[in-house]
């Protein structure tokens, strides 16, 4: 595999572990060019769990907001975009 294919296949499989010890996900990438660049494969991964997604709002273009982008007494809702 080429370096940053198998750096994604690795990440992923971490993720992919990550998530059989949580109840929860809270998607915070934030909006491009701030999210990162597998933002699409991690919205992939978060699809195919069974797992809630949470964000802290999202953006006019559907991204969730980075936690730095928010008030610190932003709530957590759902988050259905894109997934």
């Amino acid at each position: 595999l080429h370096e940053e294919a198998a750096f994604a296949e690795v990440n992923a499989r971490y993720v992919r572990e990550a998530f059989r010890h949580v109840e929860a996900v809270v998607a915070a990438w934030g909006r491009p060019p701030f999210a990162s660049s597998d933002f699409t494969a991690m919205q992939s991964l978060l699809k195919h769990s069974s797992l809630p997604v949470l964000c802290l709002g999202t953006t006019c273009r559907g991204f969730p907001r980075h936690p730095s982008r928010v008030a610190a007494a932003t709530q957590l809702v759902a988050y259905h975009t894109a997934l």
